[in-house]
């Protein structure tokens, strides 16, 4: 097969990616991975071909510039009461202006959908692997079979099946207006499946899927980063507990938000631990203090560092959370207000494999409590080990491949 992967321009939706991808070409198939030109270095890090389309973009200086209101009133999504909802509905509409509006701030991808056309009909696609609506309407306009990698949550199918149940065909539905009009310049017309996609691969253990009733295929979500050598450092045995602070990709890229997690830092001096803060400067508020025993990181792989902690703090990215689940890491989770954060903490909660807390409680005092907790209570290494069955019962990448071929294939013969 011909598959082209066609993620959002977000730097942890590339990464979501790449272990399905590199199944996909170890079983000896094509990949693209289409992407504007300032992600490409991002793609070949992972040892896959990037394909450039559109022009660069900036999505932090887009999002900063944006009017919330303006994005707000792009589309007629609606949901299904949750308290994030306008949340997700804000994430999802300004993408939606990107693709389809006339952009945002200046930004625009608009012309990524051409590129993507044209490539996927001269190239002849077999599979559109789409990370947002564009990449249904290229699999649509080039006849190739379209399923979506779900980035978390699937609020999205969620949303586009409470809004049509809702709403008389085709009333306020200004997403699909919008993505009607792209599809009418190829001569293609719409179906909901161009939203929606034949069917989702979904990295969410079971308890965490949402029943929208839309077709998924389940597939683990495999720890993976941006190779690198690791620093002396991290090669040296830790003398005291290592605990590892991140907020993630998103949070330095797409959204450059700050996070109550940092507050830990506060508390990070009193404890007799080390602490490994995977921080850029432009994420810490220019008054904070750096304790003597908290060692600031640009960048670190993950997947290097994981192994070598007692427990990680973060905002509740999915790639943080599943790459801790594999060296049974406890995490103490300050949900971020992006997609699903919330819930990825509340999960792990239940489970006992963490603790979440609200960005109001999340105290020093609060910190600490809770880290020692993690640290000395036996009740976290039962709940960890949950969580790791849970994620163990997910097919990986490569036993999917197989399934993948056949739902193509069938479609195919059809």
């Amino acid at each position: 097969m011909r598959v082209l992967f066609t993620p959002a321009p977000i730097s942890a939706h590339i990464t979501l990616v790449a272990p399905l991808a590199w199944a996909l070409q170890t079983a000896g198939h094509e990949v693209r991975v289409a992407v504007p030109p300032n992600f490409t270095g991002q793609v070949t890090d992972f040892g896959l071909t990037p394909l450039p389309v559109g022009e660069s973009i900036d999505l932090m200086a887009a999002a900063g510039t944006s009017d919330p209101a303006e994005i707000a009133a792009l589309t007629g999504l609606h949901s299904d009461g949750t308290p994030r909802a306008e949340t997700i509905r804000f994430r999802t509409t300004w993408l939606s202006a990107l693709y389809f509006g006339s952009g945002l701030a200046g930004a625009s991808l608009r012309g990524s959908i051409d590129d993507l056309v044209a490539f996927a009909r001269s190239w002849r696609a077999d599979l559109v692997i789409s990370g947002f609506f564009h990449g249904g309407v290229v699999a649509r306009a080039s006849g190739a079979a379209h399923f979506r990698m779900l980035t978390g949550l699937d609020h999205i199918g969620r949303m586009r099946t409470e809004f049509l149940r809702q709403q008389p065909a085709g009333a306020g539905d200004d997403l699909r207006r919008m993505v009607e009009e792209t599809l009418q310049k190829f001569g293609c017309t719409y179906t909901e499946e161009v939203l929606t996609g034949e069917w989702a691969l979904d990295p969410m253990p079971q308890a965490l899927r949402l029943p929208d009733g839309l077709p998924a295929v389940p597939v683990r979500q495999i720890p993976v980063n941006r190779p690198d050598v690791p620093p002396a450092w991290l090669l040296e045995p830790a003398l005291r507990p290592r605990v590892c602070l991140t907020l993630g990709l998103s949070g330095r890229e797409a959204y450059g938000e700050n996070s109550a997690a940092l507050n830990f830092l506060a508390a990070a001096g009193s404890l007799d631990i080390e602490v490994v803060a995977t921080l850029t400067a432009a994420q810490l508020p220019p008054d904070v203090t750096v304790p003597g025993n908290v060692r600031l990181v640009d960048f670190v792989p993950l997947d290097q560092l994981l192994p070598t902690c007692a427990a990680v703090i973060h905002h509740g990215g999915i790639l943080t959370a599943f790459a801790a689940l594999p060296h049974k890491v406890p995490q103490i989770i300050v949900p971020a207000a992006v997609w699903d954060e919330s819930e990825v903490a509340r999960y792990l909660h239940r489970l006992g494999a963490g603790v979440a807390l609200e960005p109001e409680e999340a105290t020093p005092e609060r910190f600490a409590q809770v880290l020692q907790q993690a640290l000395r209570e036996g009740r976290f290494t039962q709940g960890v080990e949950r969580a790791h069955r849970d994620l163990l019962a997910m097919p990986t990448p490569n036993e999917v491949v197989p399934a993948l071929e056949r739902l193509v294939a069938r479609r195919e013969t059809r």
